[in-house]
């Protein structure tokens, strides 16, 4: 039996969401979230798929990568329309300050035309609107809602600015949703698996990225994540149990010095988050071991670029 290839995975998400020679799957998306409507020909994306392996790079370990371009490679997928330019960010693991990093990645966008374009510098003609979304594996906003999205309004009277340039979503993955849509999306992403009743492009979506119909080298690639991953939370849990273990008997030996019950709390807070920052260290390490991609590791890790490219140089 094959195995199940989840969206969410590097591989999956980049054939999906950056492959030209699938625009409705992109067009129905964009529609689902943002109203946006667009034509299919109107589709351009920026690095588009491929298949080729990426190397694991950062400007402390490639000093010819310049920044820009190392920036570029931090958002996932870009996509660009005659309405606006978007961005499509998928995030599994908590990274903080997420939002600080999203609105970066947004702005960033919104700035890249104009620092491009050959205009006078007081012209901003080549300004255009700008929407993004995260895709997030874990929760981020305190309430049940599964699907957000911002934008600048008047604080007095509510009304909008116009023209809206800037437009940030977050879609939370754990979240119930009660936008039928979003339900579609939602078991999409967490399953990789459509209900018979989804649109065209969803279904669309769920063949492209079955096994059986990935190239050769698209299954090895999937077969070394998956792989990689395994061993990441072998690692990770292991290093809980350990932090959870250490906790334990700090917060006995504390306890009988300094009031039992306090000293058994604290230290299996302390010994429990230590064991956590070591097994995320080590399932980031296995992970460069096996040579996944280098941002796959920041995605699935929560670790941020600069601490996985020093766990690359260990």
């Amino acid at each position: 039996m094959n195995p199940t290839v989840l969206p969410t995975s590097d591989l999956a998400f980049k054939k999906l969401f950056a492959n030209p020679e699938h625009p409705r799957i992109i067009q129905g998306f964009l529609g689902d979230f943002f109203d946006l409507k667009v034509a299919t020909d109107e589709i351009r994306i920026d690095n588009p798929y491929s298949i080729k392996p990426q190397k694991a790079r950062s400007l402390q370990s490639d000093p010819a990568l310049d920044e820009s371009a190392l920036k570029a490679t931090f958002r996932d997928v870009t996509i660009r329309v005659k309405a606006a330019d978007i961005t499509i960010e998928m995030q599994l693991a908590r990274q903080a300050p997420y939002v600080k990093r999203a609105l970066y990645y947004l702005t960033d966008l919104y700035t890249s035309n104009h620092k491009t374009s050959k205009e006078p510098a007081g012209n901003f003609d080549s300004l255009k609107p700008v929407w993004s979304i995260s895709i997030l594996g874990f929760n981020l906003f305190d309430d049940d809602r599964a699907y957000r999205l911002f934008s600048f309004h008047d604080n007095d009277t509510g009304a909008p600015l116009a023209p809206a340039l800037l437009n940030i979503g977050f879609f939370e993955l754990r979240k119930r949703t009660k936008n039928e849509i979003h339900i579609h999306w939602q078991k999409f992403f967490n399953s990789g698996i459509v209900a018979p009743d989804a649109p065209p492009y969803l279904r669309e979506a769920a063949r492209l990225i079955e096994y059986h119909n990935l190239s050769p080298e698209e299954r090895k690639m999937i077969d070394a994540e998956t792989k990689a991953n395994d061993i990441a939370r072998s690692i990770y849990l292991t290093a809980v149990r350990e932090g959870h273990a250490e906790g334990r008997a700090a917060g006995h030996a504390e306890g009988r010095a300094a009031g039992h019950a306090e000293g058994l709390t604290e230290g299996h807070a302390e010994g429990l988050s230590e064991g956590l920052t070591e097994g995320i260290r080590q399932t980031a390490k296995a992970m460069l071991a096996e040579g996944l991609d280098f941002n796959l590791v920041v995605k699935v890790t929560g670790l941020t670029h600069e601490q996985v490219a020093a766990l690359s140089e260990e």
